[in-house]
């Protein structure tokens, strides 16, 4: 029962965490800090889907927009750019400051109820790091989820290298909350994705992208 609870309060910190200042303010920072990084992961996801034939990217946690922004400059074959984030002030700086790209919607709503409740097709779903706050039972849901909800999909994610050998997910603490290092292929392939892929990105080498695709490519 002890730990239960403890589960249940750690995943209510962390929505709020997520939801509150504290989150516009590491995100603000992280935008200056970490600009290579989002450059990095949105170059080798461009260049894994440029030529496929999906019309629509959605960025699960996209922050200050970043990654979603830089994409939809790289990717001239795409129709759609959505950033989806639980913060609402930092949904309204997005749509402020990015309010000339015509292409980019940011969106205020939890991913579920977002896949839920929008008819999706012919997507792809990328995520920087975020996934990573999911426990693990939560994220085969939501990976369920995609697969069911939206008929064309693929889904791309950044992770380390180290994730490769994990048979179950990996914990560790931050201020307050979980960090879950999932081992991404294998939860991909559970949950029904076909052609799976792992891909190094990175200066060092030790980031890797994997892809899963709803059909086989």
């Amino acid at each position: 029962m002890y730990k239960r609870i403890k589960k249940y309060l750690l995943k209510r910190f962390t929505k709020q965490y997520w939801q509150s200042n504290r989150s516009n303010a590491w995100h603000s920072k992280r935008k200056n800090e970490a600009h290579n990084d989002f450059t990095a992961f949105s170059n080798a996801v461009c260049t894994k889907i440029e030529n496929l034939p999906y019309q629509t990217v959605i960025e699960i946690g996209t922050g200050a927009g970043t990654l979603i922004t830089l994409m939809s400059q790289k990717l001239p074959n795409y129709a759609n750019f959505i950033g989806i984030d639980i913060n609402k002030k930092q949904i309204v700086e997005n749509q402020i400051t990015y309010k000339n790209l015509t292409n980019v919607e940011f969106v205020f709503m939890d991913i579920e109820k977002y896949i839920e409740n929008t008819n999706l097709n012919n997507a792809v779903i990328v995520s920087q790091n975020t996934l990573d706050y999911f426990p693990k039972n939560d994220l085969k849901k939501l990976l369920s989820l995609i697969h069911t909800k939206i008929e064309n999909v693929a889904i791309l994610v950044s992770s380390v290298k180290n994730t490769l050998q994990l048979h179950d997910s990996v914990e560790t603490t931050e201020p307050g909350f979980k960090v879950y290092h999932h081992n991404y292929p294998s939860l991909l392939e559970a949950t029904g994705y076909k052609s799976i892929s792992i891909d190094s990105f990175g200066e060092k080498g030790d980031l890797i992208m994997v892809t899963g695709h709803k059909h086989s490519q």
